[in-house]
């Protein structure tokens, strides 16, 4: 973990405020297409999809309530493996309404957001995960592409260890 600007512990009075705090796990942000790999990962589990499933997605357009999502680069045809490679907002949003709301949201906090992550230092930011009940009509949509919620950089980085790591969720420990 790194923080910038720096910050001495042995010198606090020398340093503003806003210096002070550990970004890593106070500061939260809208995650973006990183968060994808939250509807990816769920149905992968779930058995809602297998990497070589093919998805259409759209020729880079789909309907939402209220107006339309693009891809950045439009598909056609994209296996379930190109979906995640290429970062397709329109596959993602495809396999999170066959995951539907209850589960996009079991499997976010099943990750570790909206919760902490329980590291041994003060100030941590728990992140912001509404949970279904209080989702708009494209909530689903949005949240599968990583927007309205608010993870930490810490809470981000331990979601893609637990991919790397079989799955387990790990409890992050200050070595040094």
């Amino acid at each position: 973990m790194a923080n910038v600007p720096l910050f001495d512990p042995n010198h606090p009075g020398d340093h503003k405020p806003e210096k002070r705090r550990n970004r890593a796990i106070t500061d939260m942000f809208e995650p973006g297409s990183t968060f994808k790999l939250v509807a990816a990962a769920a149905a992968i589990d779930q058995g809602i999809v297998r990497p070589e499933d093919e998805i259409f997605c759209e020729n880079g357009r789909i309907a939402v309530h209220g107006g339309f999502i693009r891809d950045s680069h439009p598909h056609s045809l994209l296996t379930f493996k190109q979906v995640v490679e290429e970062s397709s907002n329109i596959g993602a949003i495809k396999v999170a309404r066959r995951l539907g709301a209850d589960r996009l949201y079991e499997y976010a906090n099943r990750f570790g957001f909206d919760s902490r992550t329980g590291i041994e230092l003060p100030g941590e930011a728990r992140g912001l995960v509404h949970q279904p009940s209080a989702w708009s009509k494209r909530s689903l949509e949005t949240i599968a592409i990583g927007q309205e919620v608010l993870v930490t950089p810490l809470q981000l980085s331990l979601a893609y260890a637990a991919v790397a790591n079989d799955g387990i969720l790990m409890k992050p420990k200050i070595i040094k």
